[in-house]
């Protein structure tokens, strides 16, 4: 199995958990005259069974993530981390020009004069290029999932 199938393989068994406890939840009451339409036990079990199997699996790509390296020298989990930075520091770009450009600077006699404080013009190009670099990692993270082996 590869990387980026174990990681699918991840969510679906969030998701499946998600879904067995909303299961459990809407089985362990009935009202008295109402037969269950599932055993809540056996959902339980099946709970600790898939988080059983959930747990291993985010143990097996942890480890994987950690001692696989990219092309740059850095793990794979490395690269998570600056992608995730990068990430955030565009953020604060991204509600800057939004900012920005969801105001109207037009005044009238009567309103108070709008300045912008910040260099718009230098705050694009340093979001562009961070943005550059998110897409570069993320193409790397990408491409070492698919391409690495998780055993």
């Amino acid at each position: 199995m590869k990387l980026g199938e174990a990681l699918l393989k991840k969510d679906e068994y969030i998701k499946k958990i998600d879904n067995l406890k909303k299961r459990v939840k809407n089985n362990v009451i009935i009202k008295e005259d109402n037969e269950n339409n599932e055993d809540p036990n056996d959902l339980i079990k099946e709970y600790i069974e898939t988080n059983n199997e959930l747990s291993d699996l985010i143990i097996k790509i942890s480890n994987k993530e950690h001692t696989t390296k990219l092309e740059i020298g850095v793990s794979i989990s490395e690269a998570i981390n600056i992608r995730d930075k990068l990430s955030r520091e565009m953020d604060i770009y991204k509600s800057i020009l939004k900012e920005v450009n969801s105001k109207d600077f037009r005044t009238a006699k009567n309103e108070v004069k709008m300045t912008v404080l910040i260099n718009i013009k230098e705050i694009q190009k340093e979001f562009d290029k961070l943005s550059k670099a998110f897409n570069d990692i993320d193409i790397m993270i990408q491409s070492a999932n698919w391409n690495t082996d998780l055993q």
